[in-house]
């Protein structure tokens, strides 16, 4: 309103406006006007101070949010929870609360646990609780687009929000978001990825801990892996590989949850660490941007897609003919090798050839010819009159310990893709005695099975592959552990590593853990399968402890 005074000293008139105070609305009528997010409940009429027809809010409802999260609900029409609001009279409010597909209701903000109910709107604004059924805990991802992630190259810039993870839960974190994988996503596209289950990438703008992994590690980058229906094949290897090594090598950790993008669930993931150089995870120097040095840390991977990589080089293991403990001869199979950086010199690159190229000629050299040699600060071969034996000579150059721990792993799932790709290896060239070191096992979703003549019966990572594999997809065979595995003191490491498994429970508890992921989340693994029509995981948890014991009970008669 408005209020006039007269100035005592000029005499001219002043025109004051008083602050608004709310309207006085005479007679007034009630109504509900709905939106995508709440219901909105006015008052209207024609205000007995200014005249004018108006309309006054008194309170909202919100459909709902999440609990834990800041995720309004339904995100998505029919998926979600909702709620039902009608005026009883002027002021009161019929409410009822409806679960969704994938919500159940769990209460009222003011306290109150009844899904119908009638509201005295004195109380202001109210909103209905919602929490996700079933026990795992919920990745919640909203895209600052609203639309789907289906990009493999670029992030979509999200906020994520994480609930039900015993203390690690956190709300609308900034956050990017893309697909990954190769043959997993079609190769990037998009059509086939909007109508297919993929893996994902995320990365956070600040170091988040997601879901207790690695001991609460605050990271950056995570993994969300599809499952292929079994969600077993990295929990396995991982658990193994963690127990064998006698020192610490890194391994990823993994556990389970549920995802969504903008309120659709998109399904049950493996959540785990991405394999990197990082204080958490593989902690060894990283290269600072611009330095062109070898004074650093560097982490390889065999590249079945080096295309994809942002710098690679050939190992051509000298195109040495092997024959193995069966009497098959192969000429080793020209692998390429992905460095994980960004940005290296081309001079970078090279030295990393070199290195890596010396270093499998000296463990070739140390088993088949009896000559030792090691690397000079050039990291070219010199001759190394000081060693007498080929353990002593490989171990130099290769982390013994760790090379066998990834062995036993590898072997006993009779990896189809061991020999060229996810294989990842690690050197510290700032060190003045750089060692190779095998680490992080890595996409065993070949594996694990008696196709293409893999029976449980024959070394298949230490010897070549079957001849109809080779046929059907090329020779894959893994020329490091064909090599290593002529060497005496490499085999007495793997039998000791492999009997201790065996005797001190380690092989056992691995198998109990197989059962429990369908055994203790079958609310979840219904949604899983309703969405994608994927198998059942309890029967797969069971073919592959019937493979792994069938496998383990051979293996025993070679090293127990």
């Amino acid at each position: 309103g408005k209020v006039s005074h007269m100035c005592l000293r000029c005499g001219k008139p002043l025109v004051q406006t008083l602050p608004a105070k709310g309207h006085d609305i005479s007679d007034p009528s009630y109504f509900l006007i709905s939106g995508k997010k709440e219901t909105v409940y006015y008052a209207g009429g024609t205000c007995r101070t200014c005249g004018k027809t108006v309309r006054e809010q008194i309170c909202t409802v919100g459909f709902g949010v999440v609990a834990g999260t800041e995720d309004t609900v339904p995100a998505v029409p029919g998926e979600g929870g909702k709620i039902e609001v009608r005026a009883k009279d002027e002021r009161t409010l019929s409410l009822k609360a409806i679960p969704g597909k994938y919500l159940e209701f769990v209460g009222w903000s003011d306290g109150s646990v009844k899904p119908e109910r009638n509201y005295d709107i004195k109380g202001g604004d109210i909103y209905a609780l919602f929490a996700y059924k079933g026990e795992l805990p919920v990745i919640s991802v909203v895209t600052k687009s609203g639309a789907g992630v289906y990009n493999r190259d670029e992030y979509s810039r999200c906020t994520i929000s994480v609930v039900g993870s015993d203390g690690y839960d956190f709300t609308g974190a900034a956050a990017g978001m893309r697909v990954r994988g190769n043959a997993s996503s079609m190769y990037g596209d998009v059509e086939w990825i909007k109508k297919n289950k993929v893996h994902y990438r995320i990365k956070f703008e600040e170091r988040t801990p997601m879901l207790g992994l690695n001991g609460g590690a605050e990271c950056k980058s995570w993994v969300l892996l599809r499952g292929d229906g079994n969600y077993l094949r990295e929990l396995a290897p991982f658990y193994l590989f963690r127990n064998l090594c006698d020192k610490e090598v890194f391994c990823p950790d993994v556990t389970y949850a549920k995802l969504f993008v903008n309120g659709e669930f998109m399904g049950v993931y493996e959540v785990c660490d991405q394999v990197q150089i990082d204080k958490y995870r593989i902690n060894i120097p990283e290269l600072k941007d611009g330095d062109s040095s070898m004074d650093a840390g560097f982490l390889m991977e065999l590249e079945n897609y080096p295309q994809t990589a942002s710098h690679y080089f050939g190992l051509s293991y000298d195109s040495v003919r092997l024959t193995d403990m069966y009497g098959v001869s192969h000429t080793a199979r020209y692998a390429n090798v992905s460095v994980k950086y960004d940005e290296l010199t081309t001079g970078q690159v090279k030295t990393l050839e070199k290195y890596l190229n010396n270093v499998y000629r000296i463990i070739y050299n140390a088993i088949f010819k009896s000559k030792y040699y090691k690397l000079n600060a050039a990291l070219d071969i010199v001759e190394a009159p000081e060693f007498t034996s080929a353990g002593e000579c490989i171990s130099n150059v290769l982390d013994l310990d760790a090379a066998a721990a990834m062995y036993i792993v590898e072997e006993l799932a009779a990896d189809k893709d061991v020999g060229v790709g996810s294989f990842f290896m690690y050197a510290d060239l700032s060190l003045e005695l750089p060692v190779l070191t095998f680490c992080a096992p890595w996409d065993l979703s070949w594996a694990f099975d008696t196709s293409y003549g893999f029976d449980t019966e024959h070394f298949w990572v230490s010897a070549w592959q079957p001849q109809e594999f080779i046929n059907y997809a090329g020779n894959r065979s893994s020329t490091w552990y064909i090599t290593l595995y002529q060497c005496e003191e490499f085999r007495d490491i793997v039998k000791e590593k492999w009997r201790r498994i065996r005797s001190d429970g380690t092989f056992d508890a691995m198998l109990e853990m197989l059962p429990g992921f369908s055994q203790n989340n079958p609310e979840d693994i219904a949604a899983e399968r309703k969405r994608w029509g994927t198998g059942d995981p309890s029967k797969s948890a069971q073919h592959l402890e019937d493979y792994l014991k069938k496998r383990a009970a051979w293996l025993d008669t070679q090293w127990g």
